[in-house]
């Protein structure tokens, strides 16, 4: 009986928390981190993104929050503190893309790529 449950309460985890929409850039940031934490363990990338509940594409389209979170902290911040709720997050990646591909940013995101300390993906 306590293994059903523990199936049941794995299901109920991972259908609660990997099929609830984004909203803001720091739920963006933790799914990103949920992929990249699968991917560092061994699974595919196909796989982390199916486990995680989220399509290939909307993880590279907002990929420049959470390396922008990750390489440069303040300006994140910076750039968050004019996020409103209902805005765009697609937007807001873009402004994050933005100061992504600027010197030393876009150095330090290749090298932790290049490290597997970021995902190394690409738009296809």
């Amino acid at each position: 009986m306590l293994c059903l449950w523990n199936d049941f309460s794995s299901f109920a985890f991972l259908f609660f928390h990997a099929f609830i929409p984004v909203r803001t850039p720091e739920e963006s940031v933790l799914r990103y981190h949920k992929v990249l934490r699968l991917v560092k363990s061994g699974s595919t990338k196909t796989d982390a993104y199916n486990s995680v509940g989220v399509d290939r594409n909307t993880i590279v389209n907002q990929a420049p929050i959470a390396e922008l979170a990750v390489v440069s902290p303040d300006m994140f911040k910076l750039l968050r503190a004019g996020f409103q709720k209902g805005d765009s997050l697609q937007k807001f990646a873009d402004k994050c893309l933005a100061q992504c591909i600027l010197e030393p940013n876009a150095g330090l995101i290749c090298a932790m790529k290049q490290a597997n300390d970021l995902l190394d993906i690409l738009e296809k």
